[in-house]
């Protein structure tokens, strides 16, 4: 048995992609009608609001080519449709929603 904490879970994929030790301030929404696969056979159907604690920006995983910060009023284009709705629901700072 795994008894390792739901904090914990969802922080450590973003430290291997990002380089970053994250905490999760909670949880944006659950998307579940949306069916992406990303190049290393990755699937995510959650998005969570994340306060970085340490660490700097690195691009070492072979599936990130580049990161970088941006103030949300510049954000670029996202990758697909999941992502946007997510953003969206993050600057309506919604509660926990479900698609």
């Amino acid at each position: 048995m795994n008894n390792e904490l739901i904090n914990t879970t969802l922080e450590q994929p973003d430290k291997l992609i990002t380089g970053l030790d994250v905490k999760v301030n909670r949880l944006v929404g659950i998307y579940t009608k949306y069916f992406d696969e990303y190049p290393s056979g990755d699937c995510s159907n959650h998005s969570n609001k994340l306060q970085p604690k340490v660490g700097s920006l690195n691009t070492e995983e072979e599936e990130t080519l580049e990161l970088k910060f941006f103030p949300l009023d510049k954000v670029p284009a996202l990758v697909n449709k999941q992502h946007e709705d997510s953003l969206k629901d993050y600057l309506n700072d919604r509660e926990i929603f479900i698609r």
